[in-house]
Formats: structure tokens, sequence, C-alpha cells
């Protein structure tokens, strides 16, 4: 586990440690959308390339944050033959809530034994030195 100051508007690549607690985060946000919208609605292209984002053992996943509890994800499933790569805005809500409960004076709460995207970005995040694509 690395232990870094971030900067801003610097597209930094999770790595391997963090991309497992990155798959729990997006495992449990797709299972609350499939429980939101009905398995009915999953024809979304972002969502189905979440769900075969988790499931592929071949992943860069880059984060870069825009602000204090956003961040810009960039994802991307290696190995095949076409470039399969997606983006999205995460809005940290767990970290939101850790420090709404501490300056509240909370400090012991469920909320700060989950390990959120913010928790990635400062420990399990390297620079990235490849390239991100323009289109996304």
């Amino acid at each position: 586990m690395t232990q870094i100051q971030n900067k801003k508007h610097e597209w930094l690549q999770i790595n391997s440690e963090g991309i497992e607690i990155f798959n729990k985060i997006l495992r449990s946000l797709i299972a609350f959308y499939r429980l939101a919208q009905g398995s009915s609605n999953t024809s979304n292209e972002a969502w189905k390339f979440k769900v075969r984002l988790v499931e592929s053992d071949n992943t860069i996943v880059c984060l870069k944050r825009f602000g204090d509890y956003e961040y810009f994800i960039f994802g991307k499933i290696l190995g095949s033959n076409k470039e399969d790569y997606n983006s999205w805005i995460h809005i940290d809500g767990i970290q939101i809530e850790r420090t709404k409960l501490q300056s509240d004076g909370i400090t012991k709460h469920e909320a700060f034994e989950i390990l959120s995207m913010t928790d990635i970005y400062l420990k399990y995040c390297e620079p990235y030195s490849g390239e991100i694509p323009e289109d996304i």
C-alpha cells in the first residue's frame, strides 16, 4: 500500500490491491442499480461495461479527482480485439458521510470501516503513464 499526496487533475492508475477494493465498490453499485431499476432496465451500455469490467481479470482503471468527493473514472478491458473502455463520474458518498460525521464530532461509526474511492485515491494509486482516449 502506498500513501501519496495525489494532486487534483492528475490521472492515477489503481494498483492491483486497490482494484480488488474498487471491484467491491463497483459490484455494490451494480447490485444497487439492479435492485432500483429492475433487471428489465439493464440495457444501459455504461452499466453493461461496468459489469464486464468487474468480471474481467485484465483491466486498467484510472481516476482523476476534480472536487472534494468527485472522481472521473476511466476503465479499460485489455486483451480484446477492439478498444473496450468507458468512463463515468463517481461521487464518494462514503467520504461525504465521514466528513459530516466528523463535523458532528462522531468518530466511531460504520462509515469509517467501509473502504471508499477516496481511500483508493490516497492509498492505492500510482501516476498513470499511459494514454487516455480523448473521446472519454
